[in-house]
């Protein structure tokens, strides 16, 4: 879904488990890295973000980062006869909530587009 927030943007994960460590990037390496806190396969993930990530390195957590550091997104599957929910709940910071009001909504809609192909 990131790629619907940032062209070219991806994610980084060895084996997306309960503990595991996320990075959340866009093509110059730069971006955020989180933990996935919750996970059950089919059904929800939520990551608790941390900090920022600069050329690929995850940095250490200054007094910007503290602001929204631990903030969360929690995405969840609901299943009722024929048809599948996606719920999507998330931590934003004001200056933050305008981005996210506009492109959550396009990155939702591209999803239910690929899902509808499927």
């Amino acid at each position: 879904m990131g790629r619907f927030f940032f062209e070219g943007s991806y994610a980084l994960c060895d084996d997306w488990k309960e503990g595991s460590m996320v990075h959340f990037l866009i093509p110059d390496q730069s971006g955020i890295y989180s933990k996935i806190e919750k996970h059950v396969p089919n059904s929800m993930i939520q990551f608790s973000h941390i900090g920022n990530v600069v050329n690929g390195k995850e940095q250490a957590i200054d007094d910007e980062t503290k602001k929204w550091s631990g903030a969360t997104e929690i995405y969840r599957l609901m299943q009722a006869e024929d048809t599948t929910t996606l719920e999507v709940a998330l931590d934003v910071m004001d200056e933050h909530l305008e981005f996210m009001e506009h492109r959550l909504p396009i990155a939702l809609g591209k999803i239910k587009d690929i899902c509808t192909e499927i």
